[in-house]
């Protein structure tokens, strides 16, 4: 009997392999999009937007093309005109802070950016909101297996951070190791009002402290800091709209596996301002403050 179903196993497995088809699909190719990266700060040092060519989801072997030629020109609320230049055509463009002009703008500043490409003009506006103060930073040794450990011994950065009374504020909290930032998609650290999302969201009255999910994400949990890495927190404050853009992006970057969803690009706030226009540009705009601090682990 055990022989029997031994051999009948056989055949239906047989079946299954014999039923696999392997099939190459021919894609058609790709258009070119122009792609707009303008996430810029308030800080005092020079602003980049880059500027490039979109490429086929599966020409992952080439680097998007970068675009030249094109005209930036970022105005506010306050008739201050800023403009980018790429001196070096290679898609950077670069605005120089001055001894008159040091920065970009303060907490409440509004911009819109104008880019000229092709004669056609896209727009986008957006705001630099308010950041909060990283208030502390220290480190402590953890095991694996203690709370908020990971796969390895070794040091992870504390911090303590309070937002602001009041519901909307929206943050990217960037960490760095050794001047490397932490880039991984899972490591993109977004927070609502100091926690994950606006539905977990209770900061109506009182100023509450970040969570400590979103706190503990600045560290490696694959790769702890060992005795001389140091680590630097930057707070960069967004807006609503640049939150819901950043989530689609994490949703996009690690979208894989059985349920895995077609990918597509995720919305952008350009618009032409060619009437009926039907251009397509991908990318986004967002004006930022941020806090920073830094500690070494000794």
């Amino acid at each position: 009997m055990k022989k029997y179903l031994l051999v009948v196993l056989f055949f239906i497995l047989l079946g299954f392999s014999a039923c696999e088809t392997v099939i190459n699909p021919q894609l058609n190719p790709s258009v070119p999009l122009l792609t707009i990266d303008a996430f810029i700060t308030n800080e005092a040092k020079p602003q980049t937007i880059r500027l490039t060519k979109s490429i086929g989801f599966l020409d992952n072997k080439e680097q998007p093309p970068a675009i030249a030629g094109a005209t930036i020109q970022l105005a506010d609320n306050k008739n201050n005109v800023f403009n980018f230049i790429d001196e070096k055509k290679d898609g950077n463009y670069t605005w120089q802070p001055t001894a008159m002009m040091p920065r970009l703008g303060e907490v409440g500043t509004t911009f819109k950016l104008s880019v000229t490409y092709n004669n056609e003009t896209f727009v986008a506006d957006s705001k630099i909101n308010r950041v909060p103060t990283i208030d502390s930073m220290g480190y402590e040794f953890r095991k694996v297996g203690d709370f908020g450990g990971g796969t390895k011994d070794g040091y992870f950065v504390t911090m303590a951070v309070k937002d602001f009374k009041g519901r909307g504020d929206c943050y990217r909290i960037k960490s760095y190791k050794n001047d490397t930032l932490l880039a991984a998609p899972q490591q993109l650290n977004l927070s609502y009002d100091g926690v994950f999302n606006k539905g977990s969201s209770v900061n109506d009255t009182v100023a509450l402290k970040f969570i400590f999910p979103i706190l503990n994400n600045v560290n490696d949990r694959d790769k702890p800091y060992k005795k001389g890495d140091k680590c630097k927190v930057e707070i960069l404050s967004l807006t609503e709209p640049t939150f819901d853009f950043l989530i689609l992006v994490q949703e996009q970057q690690t979208n894989g596996g059985l349920f895995a969803t077609p990918p597509a690009n995720v919305p952008t706030n350009f618009k032409s301002l060619t009437p009926n226009s039907k251009s397509k540009v991908v990318g986004w705009f967002c004006t930022s403050a941020v806090n920073t601090r830094s500690i070494e682990i000794k």
